[in-house]
């Protein structure tokens, strides 16, 4: 089965990495820091701690790979050169490479989690290239053994979520800030996660080095309009389709996704392209109840302190293209693959950020953190209050990715706007 557990509700690099999209999608630097803020990602908080999170962290997510690296780099080269000649080759080359990594990176970066490019890996599953890419790290001197992957790539199953902030009455998905914690605020439109896993992912352990290279993201932005989906409970049983029993959206949208960024390494699909596959893929998301299924999992990850955090937790609804004998050769129905909370946010508090023309960004909405334990926490809020005009940041993280055979993916841009 293709289960990914929540992540946590601290905000924590682990838990919310993403990639600088530029200027069209994703994440701004706040005017006030432009000139030093070499932080892009949202979490500037020092808080790397497996936190106490309230997440008892069962998952096998993508994120927190509290790697033990030891750079398996286990140089088999013994170099016994069978060399048929007749030279005398003696060849002296004794290899002594014991596969040890010898850091000596140029920058400490303890202020934001972890004392260099190397420590990173080794902690928290960061790769130098992710780092330098994604959040403005120098990883000059570094040894980067999480970068050398080298080998093919074989998906076999794809998770889609979406984070943004939902305005119930405008029934609009807007962007969103996270405020000054150190290096400045960052600014975030509303966008959406690919993210492509292998089988081996599923079942490696979340502490191996190489499961980082089972796994890949691709980011895009969400072209959408208001929409009525069709919605079901996943059979999670039978591990495909619904289980026939209709669910009533509290909102739901429906339209494109644009890919701005890409990981390399989903670059090395065998069989594809993932830009031409996945760009422009018809999509639909919705926001509705948990299932007994989801609500299970979440009760038994989150343990004795589910109780404080159940009201604020919803089901985020996914739409793909699924082959069916229907007219158009596909249905388009959501199903329950994502959990999603919601946080508090101030949509009058807004702040300008800096674009790479020079230009700026008013960027409206200040999501409510709380400080405790050593780190930052996102403020949940109850999902329920206030029906009909509720305004909340809302983060989708997978439970379900589809597996492949489930899907025909050379129709998943069909019907998309």
């Amino acid at each position: 089965m293709r289960l990914i557990f929540l992540c946590s509700v601290a905000l924590t690099l682990a838990c919310d990495s993403k990639p600088t999209g530029g200027d069209t999608a994703d994440e701004f630097t706040s005017d006030a820091d432009a000139d030093t803020d070499t932080d892009t990602d949202t979490d500037t908080d020092t808080d790397t701690d497996t936190d106490t999170d309230t997440d008892t962290d069962t998952d096998t997510d993508t994120d927190t790979d509290t790697d033990t690296d030891t750079d398996t780099d286990t140089d088999t080269d013994t170099d016994t050169d069978t060399d048929t000649d007749t030279d005398t080759d003696t060849d002296t080359d004794t290899d002594t490479d014991t596969g040890a990594v010898v850091s000596e990176c140029l920058y400490d970066y303890t202020e934001f989690g972890a004392a260099d490019c190397d420590a990173a890996w080794d902690s928290l599953g960061f790769t130098c290239s992710e780092l330098e890419s994604d959040y403005g790290w120098d990883c000059a001197g570094c040894a980067c053994p999480g970068d050398d992957v080298g080998s093919d790539f074989e998906p076999a199953a794809v998770g889609f979520y979406l984070q943004t902030v939902w305005d119930e009455e405008a029934d609009t998905l807007g962007p969103w800030y996270i405020p000054d914690l150190g290096s400045g605020a960052t600014g975030y439109l509303p966008y959406v996660t690919i993210s492509l896993a292998t089988s081996e992912f599923f079942t490696m352990d979340s502490s191996d080095p190489l499961r980082e290279d089972e796994y890949c993201n691709m980011y895009a932005t969400f072209d959408y309009t208001s929409a009525e989906l069709d919605a079901e409970y996943f059979d999670y049983d039978a591990a495909t389709g619904g289980t026939g029993e209709t669910v009533a959206l509290f909102a739901a949208y429906e339209g494109r996704l644009d890919i701005y960024s890409v990981e390399d390494r989903c670059y090395d699909w065998v069989d594809r392209d993932p830009l031409e596959t996945f760009d422009g893929t018809h999509i639909g998301f919705g926001l509705g109840p948990l299932s007994d299924t989801i609500s299970a999992m979440l009760a038994s990850a989150y343990g004795d302190e589910w109780g404080e955090y159940e009201s604020s937790y919803v089901a985020q609804y996914v739409a793909v293209n699924h082959p069916a004998d229907t007219e158009l050769g596909y249905d388009f129905v959501a199903y329950d693959w994502n959990t999603a909370f919601f946080a508090g946010v101030a949509p009058d508090t807004c702040e300008d950020f800096l674009l790479s023309d020079g230009s700026s960004l008013e960027i409206c909405g200040e999501v409510s953190l709380e400080y405790r334990d050593g780190g930052y926490y996102y403020s949940m809020i109850d999902a329920s209050e206030s029906e009909g005009s509720r305004i909340a940041f809302v983060r989708g993280d997978p439970y379900w990715y589809e597996d492949f055979p489930n899907l025909d993916l050379d129709i998943m841009t069909e019907g998309a706007p």
